[in-house]
């Protein structure tokens, strides 16, 4: 009698077990489905929702693992080995042990490039002091194009633990920009990105008039070329003037074939003898 009530409670925590492993199985199907629009809908690369969907499947299989592992008392007389267990738990701290070397950690640091975005495909960026417009996105690397035209790859490690500038901004933001709403480029803009491209100079101070006179005029110079006439703002007065320049464009390509012009002009009007 005995033998078949022990049967019958082996039975019933089986069940159990395979109920709740069904369970995982379909919630897994259901947030593989969910990522894999969410992944694509961002236009993502491939390899980045593989990656996801390897990542969401290794948990699934850890969750089933250790719920068999407190089960197993239940699922058979006297549960597993303590010889068993012990090689379950070194196996276990090895695969811990693993997700600290440098590999395991550039994933998750393309996960959290994935998750947070603070750059997309076809953005102008700087990470540390490299620029260029990011080309592709994955688990291991971000792609970018130098003005060069030579494309770079960074680890996403490195990545999160830089300076991130992304100069593409969106209609959202588009309230720092002086002057523009209420005019025509304002309801212009706001049908896109565009790319707010800034950087600092350098300049003489012994003639601030006439440094003024030439910034105003390759300002006007450079307007046609870009969406919005280029700023110039004075920083800081040390031994030389420091000011920061702002290119607006929809196209960063613009950027990289107009600002050395740009930037060249400059000192060519400022040092051109009279």
């Amino acid at each position: 009698m005995q033998v078949f009530v022990n049967y019958w409670w082996y039975l019933f925590n089986w069940v159990i077990f395979i109920i709740i492993v069904v369970a995982i199985y379909v919630t897994y199907v259901i947030i593989s489905f969910f990522m894999r629009r969410y992944l694509k809908k961002a236009k993502l690369h491939l390899d980045i929702i593989n990656g996801v969907k390897a990542g969401v499947r290794l948990i699934s299989i850890i969750l089933v693992f250790v719920i068999f592992i407190y089960l197993s008392p239940f699922l058979f007389e006297g549960g597993i080995p303590q010889e068993i267990a012990i090689t379950i738990a070194a196996v276990t701290g090895t695969i811990i042990a693993l997700s600290t070397t440098s590999v395991i950690q550039n994933f998750i640091a393309g996960l959290y490039i994935i998750i947070t975005r603070p750059y997309k495909v076809g953005d102008l960026i700087k990470i540390g002091n490299r620029e260029g417009v990011v080309e592709e996105i994955s688990l291991n690397h971000t792609k970018i194009r130098r003005p060069s035209g030579v494309q770079h790859y960074l680890s996403n490690q490195a990545i999160i633990n830089s300076k991130i500038i992304n100069f593409t901004i969106t209609d959202k933001r588009l309230e720092h920009i002086r002057g523009a709403r209420g005019s025509s480029l304002w309801k212009e803009f706001l049908k896109k990105e565009i790319i707010r491209y800034v950087f600092n100079l350098e300049l003489p101070k012994e003639d601030p008039l006439k440094t003024k006179k030439v910034l105003k005029e390759i300002s006007e110079k450079y307007e046609k070329l870009f969406l919005y006439p280029p700023e110039y703002i004075t920083s800081a007065f040390v031994y030389k003037v420091f000011v920061s320049f702002v290119l607006i464009t929809d196209d960063p390509k613009i950027i990289f074939k107009y600002k050395p012009k740009f930037v060249e002009d400059i000192y060519r009007n400022l040092f051109k003898k009279v």
